[in-house]
């Protein structure tokens, strides 16, 4: 605003400067708008300074010149004489509320030098009196006005500077949140980084845990229904502890991948170590005997022990169409093989 107010002066007293001599206003009437662009020069480079309350006094005091010169130039009071609140006025708006007291001062004691300075004829008529009265009042009245108007826009600023202050306070207390807030989320992005990273190993070794269990089991299951070659024409398969569905359809089919490799004659099934017989087992026992006698082999029965034996019968079991035999060796006996073909048999069986 003092900026604007500056430029404006200068515009206004360089236009005076041709006026004074087209109306021939004698040396101080051109002096005057020259004294004008000079301090409002200085008043520019004090705002350039950063000097901004140096440049607003120095713009009261070409206010000052600029109402009471005219006066003195013509040694009259005339109504002139109220521009002279234009300082007040300024001062309200550029300057601290206390300082508008001070320029009222100021405008009363150079009202004062001028009634001094001029001639008693310039007042002492009663309208140059009453003239005179009645600005000194005006001058009160506008600085009481602009001491209030000021004070208000300072108190109005001041609550408007606490306010920036606590919204720069609540604006660094929301960004050192935000930054703890980021530290604790790049923390626990981190840490479940890390677990998600130990789940997945984890998860890796199970996998590889359970690969292996089913390599073993595979195993296992392989040996739980061994098949034992005993000649070219006899295989012996030995069933050992409880026989569950898997470990029959696995019995299953590894006694016909058997029949088909090996070509045999017989087929030797040893369930000594069967603790019981069921329907279901038995079921799965005939369902091999049927399907080895259409692949060419008779399935022969050993180890059926009397408990077993009346399990078959109480459960009311048709194994009529398959011999059996109490123990391997009087299968074998049976079965009618060469004594070098027999593997650790005690027994000597000739034709």
């Amino acid at each position: 605003m003092i900026f604007i107010v500056t430029l404006g002066l200068i515009v206004t007293s360089l236009m005076l400067v041709p006026l004074a001599f087209a109306f021939k206003s004698g040396t101080y009437g051109w002096l005057t708008p020259l004294a004008n662009c000079f301090l409002m020069a200085t008043s520019f480079l004090a705002l350039r300074w950063g000097r901004v309350e140096l440049a607003a006094w120095i713009i009261i005091a070409t206010l000052f010149i600029g109402c009471i010169v005219p006066i003195l130039i013509d040694n009259s009071i005339s109504i002139s004489l109220f521009f002279a609140a234009l300082p007040l006025l300024f001062a309200s708006l550029t300057l601290r509320p206390v300082h508008i007291w001070f320029v009222l001062i100021l405008l009363l004691v150079s009202v004062g030098i001028c009634v001094l300075i001029l001639p008693p004829s310039a007042y002492s008529s009663r309208e140059n009196q009453l003239l005179l009265f009645g600005s000194v009042i005006f001058f009160g009245i506008v600085a009481l006005l602009s001491y209030l108007g000021a004070n208000n826009t300072a108190h109005a600023i001041q609550t408007i500077r606490q306010a920036r202050q606590q919204v720069e306070m609540s604006l660094n207390e929301l960004a050192h949140s935000h930054s703890v807030l980021e530290e604790r989320i790049s923390e626990r992005t981190a840490a479940l980084q890390r677990a998600l990273n130990e789940v997945e190993t984890r998860a890796r070794a199970q996998e590889q845990l359970l690969a292996e269990n089913e390599k073993q089991r595979a195993i296992i299951r392989e040996m739980s229904v061994p098949v034992i070659p005993v000649s070219e024409k006899i295989l012996v398969m030995p069933l050992v502890g409880e026989l569950d569905e898997e470990r029959l359809e696995h019995f299953q089919q590894q006694a016909l991948k058997a029949l088909e490799r090996y070509k045999v004659k017989f087929l030797v099934l040893d369930i000594t170590g069967i603790p019981f017989v069921d329907s279901l087992v038995a079921e799965r026992l005939l369902n091999v005997v049927q399907s080895s006698r259409l692949l060419g082999t008779d399935v022969i029965l050993v180890g059926i022990r009397p408990e077993v034996a009346q399990t078959v019968v109480q459960l009311g079991l048709n194994l009529s169409g398959i011999r059996s035999f109490s123990s391997l060796q009087s299968a074998l006996a049976e079965i009618y093989i060469p004594y070098h073909q027999v593997i650790r048999s005690p027994a000597t069986i000739t034709m």
